[in-house]
């Protein structure tokens, strides 16, 4: 859903859950949400000659490789999912920090997430 020809919104989710080990058993993870990109460099964005429709399937599994990274990570530091849910902003933080540099070099900024 296009919000301004500058930026538009990304529903994104993991396509199959993500398994981890809390507690000595093994749990089904999945995550889903919505962000809105920007472009912050237009010089940079137009070089790649490439539509922020066009983009847009590639930021989205580059935000779901992260959010699973994050999981993986932040999973490994928890005991059970009530404890992994309490840590969502966490998980939502770390995934934008990951993907940060990488949206900034195709001239592009996560405004809202």
């Amino acid at each position: 859903m296009d919000i301004t020809a500058n930026t538009t919104e990304i529903m994104w989710g993991t396509p199959m859950p993500v398994a981890l080990s809390l507690a000595g058993k093994i749990v089904q993870v999945r995550a889903r949400g919505k962000c809105t990109i920007a472009i912050s460099d237009e010089s940079v964005f137009h070089a790649q000659e490439e539509s922020l429709s066009d983009i847009t399937p590639k930021v989205r599994q580059m935000l779901m490789q992260h959010i699973i990274d994050a999981i993986g990570a932040t999973g490994s530091q928890v005991s059970s999912v009530a404890e992994l849910v309490n840590k969502a902003n966490e998980l939502s933080q770390v995934t934008q920090n990951l993907a940060a540099a990488k949206l900034a070099s195709l001239g592009l900024a996560i405004t809202q997430f």
